[in-house]
């Protein structure tokens, strides 16, 4: 997943895995609190992040649409990104309120684990692969909701279309009515299963433009026209396609 617009010039590093649960780990460092936007994906991250040597964990939901990230305001952060659908059990925290927000974890209790300890183990260590290892270590009886079936299936449906697929097929498909699906996965994901597939639809588009594809995005992604594309890329980017070829030696999407 695409995740953040960034200058070429930040020390970003990141981590790509194949894993039930995460999609891959990420570390900005940024003493200059240089802008970073951040692209909706659809997943919850958590971070840890230090600003003047203090750190905290944040669990953070995805956004809506592109926009500059509070994150830039931290002089460090370490990220999960975890798998589309896979959301962490904390009871007193509802989807609805993560979507465009993160939340601080400050109590202990939070996730259940010595996070002060964790906290400062991470912050003592520089490479991205010991950050890594000593996380899936310390994480590992973290409590995750278990995904209804139909979120399963509808997500499937959803990135196997690279978002080109309507709620309506969805219900024929799986043998529920519209509304129905529509709204067990609005309470389970907190977002619209229409705005979801956007999301992932933008997220092809990125890619289709990275590797000089432009030409077929409308084809295949099912813009209706140029001007559709170009809004939804904005909206999701803060860039027009143009602007952003245009800057791609500057920029840089991860």
């Amino acid at each position: 997943m695409k995740n953040f617009c960034i200058r070429r010039s930040m020390d970003y590093q990141e981590i790509q895995v194949e894993h039930s649960k995460y999609n891959k780990f990420y570390l900005f460092n940024n003493p200059n609190h240089e802008p970073i936007t951040v692209i909706p994906d659809g997943c919850m991250d958590i971070q840890f992040v230090w600003q003047e040597g203090k750190g905290q964990i944040h669990l953070c939901g995805s956004f809506l649409q592109g926009s500059v990230s509070s994150i830039g305001q931290y002089d460090r952060c370490f990220g999960i990104k975890f798998n589309l659908g896979i959301i962490p059990d904390i009871d007193h925290i509802s989807i609805e309120e993560l979507i465009n927000n993160r939340y601080v974890l400050n109590q202990e209790g939070d996730l259940e684990l010595p996070t002060s300890k964790m906290i400062e183990y991470l912050a003592s260590h520089d490479r991205l692969e010991d950050l890594v290892r000593y996380f899936v270590e310390q994480f590992g009886d973290l409590v995750f909701y278990e995904t209804n079936h139909i979120i399963q299936k509808a997500i499937e449906e959803i990135v196997k279309t690279s978002g080109l697929v309507s709620v309506r097929h969805l219900a024929e498909k799986m043998g529920y009515s519209q509304c129905y699906i529509s709204r067990v996965f609005k309470r389970f994901m907190g977002i619209t299963l229409k705005r979801y597939a956007s999301i992932i639809r933008c997220q092809n588009a990125i890619r289709f433009i990275e590797d000089n594809e432009e030409s077929i995005i409308y084809e295949q992604l099912g813009y209706y026209d140029q001007a559709h594309f170009i809004n939804e890329f904005k909206r999701f980017t803060s860039y027009t396609p143009y602007n952003y070829k245009k800057h791609m030696d500057q920029l840089l999407i991860v």
